[in-house]
C-alpha cells in the first residue's frame, strides 16, 4: 500500500512540475517580464496578471499559481494574500509554481 501511495504521489508531482514548466515556457513566456519576479507588481500590473492567469493558467483543475523570485519572495500569486511572503528553501533561479 505504501509503495502504491508513493508512486501515485510521485506521478502527481511530476505531472504538476511538467505542467508548470509548459505553462511558464510556452503559455506565459512572452507575457511575463523579469521584473515580475523581482518585487510585487503595481496595482495595474496585478490586474493584468490576474486576467492573464485567469484566462491561461487557472484551467484544468489548477487552483493557485505563484511567481517566486530567486530569494524566495512570492512576487505574484493568484491568491493575493500570498504576495510578499517568502517560501522556505528557495531555488537559485526564478520559479513559477502551480497547485
Amino acid at each position: 500500500m505504501l509503495l502504491v501511495r508513493h508512486f501515485t504521489i510521485d506521478q502527481a508531482e511530476r505531472g504538476a512540475t511538467d505542467r508548470a514548466r509548459y505553462v511558464s515556457q510556452f503559455v506565459l513566456g512572452s507575457e511575463l517580464k523579469p521584473r515580475d519576479f523581482e518585487s510585487p507588481p503595481s496595482e495595474k500590473r496585478t490586474a493584468k496578471l490576474d486576467a492573464l492567469f485567469d484566462r491561461l493558467v487557472l484551467v484544468d483543475g489548477t487552483l493557485v499559481a505563484d511567481l517566486i523570485g530567486r530569494d524566495g519572495l512570492v512576487t505574484y500569486s493568484t491568491r493575493h494574500a500570498r504576495i510578499g511572503k517568502r517560501i522556505e528553501n528557495p531555488r537559485t533561479s526564478r520559479r513559477f509554481s502551480l497547485a
